[in-house]
């Protein structure tokens, strides 16, 4: 596997394969962190990890990634700051809202998701 950047990061096992066809819910957020890609926390509010795929978010919540090459959550907050995230940093893309809340050592990137209402 290629990160955003052109950095190999790991590889796809044949087992990743089928765990990603047979299981209900998809992320290696589940299982490298042991969280929910996507987990709702508040009236309008979610949490996600950096390693939650623009795709799920794509797919979720009805928004358009188009003008970003970055394919994870972590990707598109570096590509947007022009630098690595951090505490507190606030990036919107369309009606949805990325707040960073942490940024831990050991468990990577967490966000917090706002869905903003349409604007008339």
């Amino acid at each position: 596997m290629v990160n955003e950047f052109g950095e190999t990061i790991g590889i796809i096992t044949i087992d990743d394969i089928i765990a990603t066809l047979f299981t209900r819910e998809q992320g290696r957020s589940r299982e490298l962190l042991d969280r929910r890609e996507v987990k709702l926390i508040g009236k309008n509010c979610w949490q996600l990890t950096g390693l939650t795929s623009l795709r799920t978010l794509k797919r979720r919540f009805n928004v358009s990634f188009r003008q970003y090459s970055s394919l994870t959550v972590g990707g598109l907050l570096r590509e947007i700051l022009e630098r690595f995230p951090r505490v507190d940093d606030v990036c919107q893309v369309e009606t949805l809202q990325f707040h960073v809340a942490n940024v831990e050592e050991e468990h990577g990137l967490v966000v917090h998701l706002h869905i903003l209402p349409n604007e008339p």
